[in-house]
C-alpha cells in the first residue's frame, strides 16, 4: 500500500504529459506551475522568481547560481513588487542586505529549501520538474531551475 492515492497518481500521469512550465503573477504572489496555480509567501514568490530570472537572462552559469552571485537588490527589487515596499517584512529585509551588504549561503539554502517543500506539498508529485536543482559538487554547488526559458512568463 502505497502513500499515494489512485487520484493523484492519474493526476501526475496526465500532468506530464503537459508541457512544463511556469507562469509568474505578482499581484497574487503565485505561480502557476503545469496548470496548478500555487499560492506563495512572498519572499518565497521573489526568491522563485530570482531563480527564474536567472535562468532567462543566463547569470551564474547556464542561469544556476551559487549564493554569491545572487543580487540581493535584484531580490529586494522582485520582494517589493510582490509584498509593497513599505511592508515591515521588506523593510525588515531591506535592513539585512544593508547590513551584511550581501545574502550568505544559509539564506540561499533556506529559500531553497522552504521553496521546494512548498512546492512539493501544493504540487505533490507533479513538483519535480518545477523544483530548484543543483548542478556541480559540494563547495562549488550552484542551485537553478530547469523549466525552458521559452516555457517562462509573468516575469522578464
Amino acid at each position: 500500500a502505497g502513500d499515494v492515492s489512485f487520484s493523484e497518481t492519474v493526476s501526475a500521469a496526465t500532468s506530464q504529459l503537459l508541457p512544463v512550465g511556469l507562469h509568474f503573477d505578482v499581484t497574487c504572489s503565485s505561480v502557476t506551475a503545469g496548470g496548478q496555480t500555487v499560492v506563495l509567501p512572498p519572499l518565497l514568490w521573489a526568491w522563485y522568481a530570482l531563480l527564474a530570472r536567472a535562468l532567462i537572462r543566463s547569470w551564474g552559469v547556464g542561469g544556476f547560481l551559487r549564493y554569491a552571485e545572487v543580487d540581493p537588490q535584484e531580490l529586494l527589487r522582485l520582494y517589493g513588487d510582490c509584498a509593497g515596499r513599505m511592508s515591515a517584512e521588506y523593510i525588515q529585509l531591506e535592513q539585512q542586505i544593508v547590513r551584511d551588504r550581501a545574502l550568505d549561503d544559509a539564506f540561499f539554502m533556506q529559500k531553497n529549501s522552504k521553496l521546494k517543500r512548498a512546492l512539493k506539498s501544493a504540487l505533490g508529485l507533479d513538483a519535480t520538474p518545477y523544483l530548484p536543482a543543483t548542478q556541480g559538487s559540494k563547495g562549488s554547488t550552484r542551485h537553478g531551475l530547469q523549466v525552458a526559458v521559452s516555457r517562462i512568463t509573468g516575469i522578464d
